[in-house]
């Protein structure tokens, strides 16, 4: 049920997007949807105990708004909101750990270099809420910041 909703959220948003899309302005509010697929590959090592290679994979979706704003012709600067949530899991033997959801906030600078050109940079904060459980029983909810 969430999913649906939020899949009928991201559509709306999706076309409310689109609707701004002709202009190359840079400047005013804009949202969006976002998806793909997440992959991770994590290789730990010891000297002592060997190697350990985690892998995961899975799909991963949602939704971001923002406003910038262009300054003069050459600069622009925006802040951005945006929330995803994901299904990738990955696991060794006995245990296994899954991500739910993640939350950021961005502040954006660049500089455009044509109408419909902009390079830009991001800093922001991000939040990850993590399920893990081991030998089958749940080690709870984990946040990542």
């Amino acid at each position: 049920m969430l999913r649906s909703v939020l899949l009928g959220t991201a559509c709306a948003v999706a076309m409310v997007s689109s609707a701004h899309a002709g202009e190359d302005s840079f400047s005013g509010p804009y949202v969006g949807i976002q998806g793909g697929y997440t992959s991770y590959s994590i290789e730990l090592s010891d000297d002592d105990e060997g190697s350990l290679d985690l892998d995961s994979d899975g799909e991963e979706g949602g939704v971001y708004a923002g406003y910038g704003r262009r300054f003069g012709s050459q600069f622009y600067a925006a802040v951005e909101a945006d929330g995803s949530l994901s299904n990738a899991e990955y696991s060794v033997p006995g245990v296994s750990i899954e991500t739910n959801y993640n939350l950021g906030i961005s502040a954006i600078a660049g500089v455009v270099f044509t109408d419909k050109g902009l390079v830009y940079g991001r800093v922001g904060y991000r939040y990850l809420d993590a399920s893990a459980s081991a030998d089958g029983e749940s080690l709870g909810d984990e946040q990542f910041n």
